[in-house]
């Protein structure tokens, strides 16, 4: 009962995990409102989940789930790999670029999540992740009614429809995510149908919202996403070899279609063309060129904006002007790749392939139609298709990460699905309301402490930045220059310094290089300011050349 108890409280957990780290934003204390306090509660949920998982795993638990196991384990040692020898600045790598905080703390997290949601899911974990991803959208699309409205009490530095996730791209792929399993639970036949009414609910309001937004990525999710609820329907029904060969011939044709679309090119180039899709052709192309240039150890982990203009190419430069610049690879897995090489890479890339054979596996299994799995595996390659073209941003990578253990969970268990399912149910009845052991108690706060710790020197950085900026000049260099602040930050104050015309703009400059040698901004203030050594201004002027050797201003 003492193992049950713990692992029906650690599930409990991992739902609450999707919901808060969605949804948590910190407008009124924080520069970064958006990205920053999402890290901070995934590294405080994680470290709980942890150390309370501690006291449970056993050999034979590694036994059975050993794949997953491995590659977790060598996705975090060849992290570390890159965080020791990358040479990219240590701070960076932990917590991340400003903006993104996709750094080792956040990828740690994120592999608790999905280690656990594998090996202490029960059985009734997928069914229950599908209705906690409905109920988070229930918040989402009432605040995005309140931002269409104009209504929105938070001033955003720019006002749009994005949520809580802070840019539109991020909200059309959680709206892609919540359809999709929307879309699901409509096909379940036993479920209550307070879900389905729900579930159509939200499909007919988070679709326009989508729409309007004017991000596809949403769109093509939700089309992947129901083409794969199509295709495991047909796979199980009378005739079936004819109606799935029938399926899969029309998706290879509309996915070619769409792909042409994207190029502008063909009959959907009118609906699906946009300058941006180019745009992230070219952060991709940059991406797979940092690999090629550091194959074994990546350029640093979160550190692809220190390289994107000496990788990115010539035609990148001149397509619309040299100053379009980018931090990530607008692609998860170039993001991993550039930054920790093919080794980190291939690691990344094998979780998922994992998943999806085993994902296959059980599909071709079936007798007869599953919902369940239905549901999270349509919805889990809805998060692939985002992952292909965007960025994780931590409040949607978390239900990816989720989805993807819930999914090896599922397939694991299913040969005793309904007797497990069963006794599940009668399971968490009989638990409600127990109280964890105190040790188990102490060591989930002790966990939540530490991962709360683990976060707060960029969080305090972040709060004092921000009061800097209504004081003087040297306040704001003083709150730049804390432990735990971002090269980002020194970057703004140096931007300060010379719209104001201080003379310290040189010593700031000279600051930020010392620390972040790759600082493009940097140098070019050093080599056009007129208190700039003759030296200093030859060096700037050297590696300028370096950082955007297709510029044509060098």
């Amino acid at each position: 009962m003492f193992k049950q108890l713990v692992m029906h409280r650690i599930c409990q957990l991992l739902l609450f995990s999707g919901p808060l780290i969605s949804l948590i934003i910190s407008p009124s204390a924080n520069y970064d409102p958006i990205s920053l306090i999402k890290m901070v509660a995934l590294s405080t949920v994680s470290f709980s989940l942890l150390l309370m998982f501690s006291q449970i795993v056993s050999l034979s638990n590694f036994k059975e789930f050993r794949t997953i196991y491995i590659l977790i384990a060598l996705f975090v040692f060849f992290s570390l790999i890159t965080f020791i020898f990358s040479g990219a600045p240590l701070n960076q790598q932990i917590w991340g670029q400003f903006g993104r905080n996709t750094g080792l703390l956040t990828y740690f997290s994120f592999c608790i999540v999905l280690l656990l949601a594998t090996v202490v899911s029960l059985p009734d974990f997928g069914i229950r992740l599908l209705k906690t991803l409905l109920l988070t959208a229930i918040p989402m699309t009432l605040y995005c009614l309140v931002q269409l409205s104009g209504n929105d009490p938070i001033s955003w530095s720019s006002f749009d429809t994005f949520g809580t996730l802070g840019n539109i791209n991020f909200l059309s792929a959680f709206f892609g995510l919540s359809t999709i399993a929307a879309f699901s639970v409509l096909l379940m036949p036993k479920i209550e149908s307070k879900w389905k009414a729900l579930s159509l609910i939200l499909i007919l309001i988070d679709i326009p919202i989508t729409w309007s937004t004017g991000s596809i990525q949403g769109i093509m999710m939700i089309v992947a996403g129901i083409s794969i609820i199509i295709l495991l329907k047909l796979s199980v029904a009378k005739s079936a070899l004819l109606k799935v060969s029938t399926f899969s011939m029309l998706l290879v044709v509309g996915l070619v279609m769409t792909l042409f679309g994207l190029r502008n090119r063909g009959p959907l180039a009118a609906l699906l063309f946009q300058p941006s899709v180019t745009f992230r052709e070219d952060y991709m192309h940059a991406g797979w060129e940092m690999t090629l240039m550091k194959p074994f150890i990546g350029v640093g982990i979160d550190s692809y904006g220190d390289w994107y203009r000496q990788a990115r190419g010539e035609i990148s430069t001149l397509r619309t002007g040299p100053d379009r610049t980018a931090n990530t690879a607008h692609n998860i897995f170039l993001d991993i790749s550039s930054g920790g090489g093919f080794p980190l890479g291939l690691v990344f890339v094998s979780i998922f392939l994992y998943c999806a054979y085993r994902s296959l596996k059980f599909a071709l299994s079936l007798k007869q139609f599953d919902p369940v799995f239905t549901g999270l595996f349509s919805t889990w390659v809805g998060y692939v298709v985002q992952a292909m073209v965007s960025i994780n941003q931590i409040g949607v990578g978390i239900w990816g990460f989720l989805l993807t253990g819930a999914l090896l969970s599922y397939t694991h268990i299913n040969s005793k699905q309904e007797s497990l399912a069963s006794s599940d149910r009668k399971l968490s009845v009989k638990l409600k309301g127990k109280l964890l052991p105190p040790k188990i108690a102490l060591l989930a706060f002790l966990g939540a402490f530490l991962g709360f710790s683990a976060a707060f020197l960029p969080l305090r950085a972040d709060i004092e930045f921000k009061k800097s900026g209504l004081g003087s000049l040297q306040d704001a260099i003083k709150s730049a220059e804390a432990m735990g602040a971002p090269i980002f930050y020194m970057e703004l104050t140096l931007e300060r310094a010379l719209k104001e015309q201080s003379a310290s703009a040189r010593d700031i400059a000279l600051s930020i290089t010392a620390k972040q040698p790759r600082s493009y901004f940097a140098w070019l203030a050093i080599a056009n300011l007129t208190n700039s050594s003759l030296s200093e201004n030859e060096e700037a002027n050297q590696r300028l050349k370096l950082l955007d050797p297709f510029n044509p201003r060098y």
